[in-house]
């Protein structure tokens, strides 16, 4: 892991990527069941503001708010960590540990391009990253064409789509991801306590109990 500092040119790009966020939640439910997938999905997507510094970086061709302004504080560590224990003050031990831990997983998997975080933010302002596949600080196109053309970041993406559809596979017997969210959704509750009800393959529905005979 190499520090990027806060004037490499690095810190200028934008990184486009399709699968690796929601690879995160389904594996992480798949592999950890006790984890609360609501709160996966998210914590998975608290550092880049639910969504917003991805709108504003994709509308400015900027990553000046994904990285920088706004929601760079988002993607360090300290900062999941901390979210995380509010989540779970308010919400319950459950919750919080799954929030952290997606929150987490983004920022690891986001070590591996080039834009840079912040880890260490507040105590440290330089960023680390890995830059394992290329960028283009002149615009969202270029950028698309940057990165899905690279074989580094074409792998990554391959590998977690068939990761993602692996897991959606194993705990709702379908290769559909919408339907697998919907599912795994529905069998949470926001506040600290198990899985409702349901038993069996996550996603699938309770057999009826049997009539006795009269």
């Amino acid at each position: 892991m190499l520090p990027l500092g806060n004037g490499s040119p690095a810190a200028q790009g934008v990184s486009i990527s399709v699968t690796a966020h929601l690879t995160e939640m389904y594996v992480a439910k798949l592999k950890l069941p006790r984890l609360n997938f609501r709160w996966l999905v998210l914590g998975c997507y608290f550092p880049d503001g639910l969504g917003l510094s991805k709108l504003l970086q994709l509308t400015t061709g900027s990553s000046i708010f994904h990285r920088d302004i706004l929601f760079g504080w988002t993607h360090s560590m300290p900062a999941c960590g901390l979210a995380g224990l509010i989540v779970g003050a308010i919400f319950g031990r459950r919750a919080g540990w799954s929030f952290a831990f997606a929150a987490l997983a983004h920022t690891v998997m986001d070590l591996g391009d080039p834009l840079g975080e912040k880890l260490f933010f507040p105590f440290s302002d330089s960023k680390f990253g890995l830059g394992l596949w290329p960028w283009s600080d002149t615009g969202i196109a270029a950028d698309l064409l940057a990165y899905y053309t690279s074989p580094v970041s074409l792998l990554v993406e391959a590998v977690c789509l068939v990761l993602a559809i692996y897991a959606c596979k194993r705990m709702t017997g379908s290769y559909n991801a919408l339907r697998a969210t919907i599912d795994l959704w529905k069998r949470e509750r926001w506040l600290d306590h198990a899985p409702a009800p349901g038993g069996g393959k996550v996603g699938t529905l309770p057999m009826p109990q049997e009539q006795g005979s009269s």
